[in-house]
């Protein structure tokens, strides 16, 4: 349950888990469209993301972004930010990944755009 935008899964009105701050581009892809959006801090049971489009508390999406690829449900939303909760935690291997990955981003200061690129090209896709 969530209330004006804070987990209160907890005492408090914390979330259980904490989340670590990271930089990473990803999308969420809903029923109608894509969009692109930037992970700013994660949880192996949840996020906070920059998102430039109006999402829906309550919205099923679909979260993809090295190496994040899973479901997640919109908790709260405001001012061009969401949080969502996965559907199944992260595995330990996949939240150490992305929060190594997201880390060295915030270290290097680069933009979601330019570790994109980065990304794409080590990986081969850009030259």
């Amino acid at each position: 349950m969530s209330e004006f935008g804070k987990r209160i899964d907890g005492p408090g009105g914390r979330r259980i888990m904490p989340r670590d701050p990271v930089s990473l581009p990803a999308s969420i892809i809903t029923i109608e469209h894509a969009y692109p959006v930037a992970l700013l801090d994660v949880s192996p049971a949840g996020a906070k993301l920059r998102c430039e489009e109006p999402m829906r508390v309550g919205q099923d999406v679909w979260i993809r972004g090295a190496p994040v690829n899973t479901l997640a449900e919109i908790m709260w939303c405001n001012d061009g930010m969401c949080g969502i909760r996965f559907d199944a935690e992260l595995s330990a291997r996949d939240y150490e990944h992305l929060r190594q990955l997201g880390t060295w981003t915030l270290v290097t200061q680069l933009s979601p755009d330019e570790q994109q690129a980065a990304d794409d090209w080590s990986n081969g896709v850009a030259r």
